[in-house]
């Protein structure tokens, strides 16, 4: 399968003056007006399994009421994304079962990667806070500090479950009539034929002596 992500994020904004700034460069600050639009602002987003051999999309998970920004990962039958809900989600790659929520807390804008460290230990890694674009006002940006999250097997896992099955041969003898012809109508068969046989020799001496 290949898996990908759309969001709905709409956008509002008033233009204020642009001036030359640095030399050749131009910018200036925007307005938000998204309360003003003239459209319904709702934001979500859905991550989608697409079968890569037919194109027919195998399943949907859809995020209402908050955007995304940033890939998806897949690795071990598991799709994991960041949401502006502060939410890690990981989902079943097969049939897009939610699986667990990681909750940091604060708007992710950057997706989780997944790296091993010197150990060989397989650790999924999610940045949040600091200059998150979608976690601070511009005045607040980088009053915050951020940090990396890293979520992991346990060192003792649990054996598994194991339990034996008994399996039974098991033998259905069923009787079915078979219809056989009875020795006697053999015998009036061939005594038919015998005297078919009689009555042509008898036919045919008949009419030679004619």
């Amino acid at each position: 399968n290949v898996y990908l992500s759309c969001k709905n994020e709409p956008a509002y904004f008033k233009i204020l003056p642009q001036e030359a700034r640095f030399g050749s460069f131009w910018g200036g600050f925007i307005e938000n007006h998204i309360d003003d639009a003239p459209f319904p602002p709702e934001m979500n987003h859905t991550v989608t399994a697409i079968n890569a051999r037919t194109g027919a999309v195998e399943w949907e998970f859809r995020v209402t009421e908050v955007a995304h920004r940033g890939g998806i990962i897949a690795s071990g039958d598991v799709i994991y994304w960041n949401g502006f809900d502060g939410k890690l989600r990981a989902v079943s790659a097969s049939d897009g079962e939610l699986l667990t929520i990681f909750n940091l807390g604060t708007a992710l804008d950057t997706q989780p990667s997944i790296g091993q460290d010197s150990n060989g230990k397989t650790l999924l890694l999610q940045s949040f806070g600091g200059r998150g674009l979608t976690s601070q006002n511009p005045p607040l940006r980088g009053s915050v500090p951020g940090a990396i999250m890293a979520y992991g097997l346990p060192d003792d896992l649990p054996e598994g479950v194991s339990r034996e099955v008994e399996i039974r041969e098991i033998i259905i003898t069923e009787e079915v009539e078979v219809e056989t012809i009875n020795p006697i109508s053999y015998v009036i068969i061939g005594l038919g034929v015998v005297l078919i046989v009689v009555s042509g020799v008898l036919y045919s001496r008949t009419r030679q002596t004619a």
